[in-house]
């Protein structure tokens, strides 16, 4: 399962910050392992936060 989200990660760093520009094969190779997963992690918080503030908030407030 780790695997799945370092290859999701990987796609989301290449989408989102190489802009397709190197290939996606090298993005998501072992040694981009860990920024790939840090990265999928920031993307999560990133996520929670804007449901937060704009959906769950604006309810109990």
């Amino acid at each position: 399962m780790i695997e799945y989200h370092a290859q999701l990660g990987g796609f989301l760093y290449w989408i989102l910050i190489k802009f397709g520009r190197t290939k996606l094969s090298d993005e998501q190779a072992d040694k981009n392992r860990r920024r790939n997963l840090f990265f999928l992690w920031f993307i999560n918080i990133i996520f929670v936060l804007i449901v937060t503030v704009f959906l769950i908030y604006p309810i109990y407030s």
